[in-house]
C-alpha cells in the first residue's frame, strides 16, 4: 500500500545508527546546543540498542501524529532516546535544514522533533505522540524511522 503521507528520501544510502549504550539523553549529550524544549521527557533508565539502519521521509501530506507515523504500520520500530542523539551526531545532513522539522517517534509514547536553527545550532522540541496538531505537508517536514 502507498504512504499517501510520506515519500522516502536517500533511497539508495545506507543510513546506519550505531548500537549505543543507552546512557545518552536529549538535554545531556551536548548535541543539542540551541535546547531542549516543551514537554519534559520521563526520567527512566535507556535501553542499549543495538547497530540498526533508518530511512528518511518527507512529508507529502497533512497529518497528525498519529496518522503519520501510523502509516509505517502497527509493528513499527521505535527509537530510544538515546539513538535520537546518536542519529543527529553522526547524520546532521539528514535533517530538514531551514528551520523546518525532522520527526522521530520515540518508545515511551512522546515524538522528538528535531531542528536546526538560524545559528546552525541543533534544537530538540517533545511533544506527546497524541497531540492533536496537524502537520502541513507544504513544509517538507521530515520523519525519521527505523528500517
Amino acid at each position: 500500500m502507498k504512504n499517501i503521507y510520506t515519500a522516502r528520501l536517500f533511497e539508495t544510502e545506507n543510513i546506519n545508527i550505531s548500537a549505543t549504550d543507552g546512557t545518552d539523553t536529549l538535554a545531556e549529550s551536548g548535541v543539542f546546543k540551541g535546547g531542549v524544549y516543551l514537554t519534559p521527557l520521563p526520567k527512566s533508565a535507556g535501553k542499549p540498542s543495538l547497530q540498526s539502519t533508518a530511512e528518511v521521509h518527507e512529508m507529502i501530506g497533512d497529518a497528525k501524529f498519529t496518522e503519520l507515523f501510523g502509516s509505517f504500520g502497527e509493528n513499527r520500530k521505535r527509537w530510544q532516546e538515546s539513538q535520537v542523539v546518536q542519529f543527529c551526531r553522526d547524520h546532521w545532513s539528514k535533517i530538514r535544514p531551514g528551520n523546518y522539522v525532522t520527526f522521530f517517534e520515540l518508545d515511551n509514547g512522546f515524538v522528538v522533533g528535531v531542528l536546526i536553527d538560524d545559528d546552525n545550532k541543533l534544537r530538540a522540541f517533545i511533544r506527546s505522540f497524541s497531540y492533536a496538531n496537524v502537520w502541513h505537508a507544504e513544509y517538507r517536514r521530515r520523519i525519521v524511522v527505523l528500517s
